[in-house]
This record gives structure tokens, C-alpha cells and sequence, in this order.
């Protein structure tokens, strides 16, 4: 009986393609997230993210956040606690985003320490 609930939960494991994007892991994936209106990517790395939306590809600094984390470089803005996260572009602000782990992808190393 161990055996093979060990066997179930080891299959249902296995079902997923790759492990979720991990912050902790900088430049090894770039997590997907939905909003209405608009889908974007993100590659975190130390002290930055960077934002990958309409054929962009926008490096911000991280800044403080009283929750969640947050970069900005004054004219975009991108915050995230958990799985939600919002961004604000081009003047418009884009919330009840969330992460769409379906959608993440793996990055090959660059070499460049990210």
C-alpha cells in the first residue's frame, strides 16, 4: 500500500515538464504571468527583473517594497508577492496579474553570472 502511493505521488510529479520558476534561482527561468489585457515574462535576477512584454525586453532594479518585491525605473513598474503581481506600463496599470506556470521558460545559461 506504501509502495504504490509512493508510485502514485512520484507519477504525479513527474507531470509537470520542469519545476516552477524560482526567484532564488536567478536567470534559470523566465516566469510567465497573465493579466487582462496583456501577458508578459519575467527573468529575475540579483537585484533586478527583467520584463519581457510586446517585443520589449525591460531591465528594472529592485527597489523597497513595504510587501512583496518590487523594481521600477521610474517609468515601469512591475511588483509581486506570491502569485499575483501587477504592472504598470506605458501609463497604464495592469493588476490582478498571475503567474502561469504552463507558460514559464527555460532559459540556457548565458555565462554572464545572471
Amino acid at each position: 500500500m506504501i509502495l504504490s502511493l509512493s508510485a502514485v505521488g512520484a507519477a504525479a510529479c513527474g507531470a509537470r515538464s520542469h519545476p516552477p520558476a524560482d526567484p532564488a534561482t536567478p536567470g534559470a527561468w523566465r516566469r510567465a504571468y497573465d493579466c487582462t489585457g496583456i501577458q508578459f515574462g519575467v527573468r529575475f535576477e540579483k537585484q533586478a527583473a527583467v520584463v519581457f512584454v510586446a517585443g520589449r525586453e525591460i531591465r528594472l532594479p529592485q527597489v523597497k517594497a513595504a510587501s512583496g518585491a518590487k523594481y521600477t525605473d521610474g517609468a515601469v513598474t512591475f511588483w509581486s508577492k506570491g502569485e499575483e503581481a501587477l504592472l504598470e506600463l506605458d501609463g497604464m496599470l495592469y493588476r490582478s496579474c498571475r503567474t502561469n506556470p504552463a507558460h514559464d521558460v527555460q532559459e540556457p545559461p548565458n555565462g554572464d553570472g545572471r
